[in-house]
């Protein structure tokens, strides 16, 4: 709206809710489905897979180098 001219500030908002993210099970024949183990779909959206590091550690790392 500002890059459009049609306002000169605007109120934004949003919210998360990782609490709600769910566990889930990779299977994809009945046998694993039994068989396997529950994976925190929230942990597993926050590593960093180039260094296997949580993004929080990413983000200290280079708050580090800075």
């Amino acid at each position: 709206m500002i890059q459009l001219d049609e306002a000169q500030a605007c109120l934004v908002g949003g919210m998360e809710s990782m609490s709600q993210a769910p566990h889930v099970i990779r299977a994809r024949d009945p046998v694993s489905l039994w068989t396997g183990q529950l994976e925190d779909s929230l942990m597993v959206a926050l590593l960093d897979t180039y260094c296997n590091v949580p993004m929080a550690g990413t983000a200290e790392n280079l708050a580090r180098k800075i």
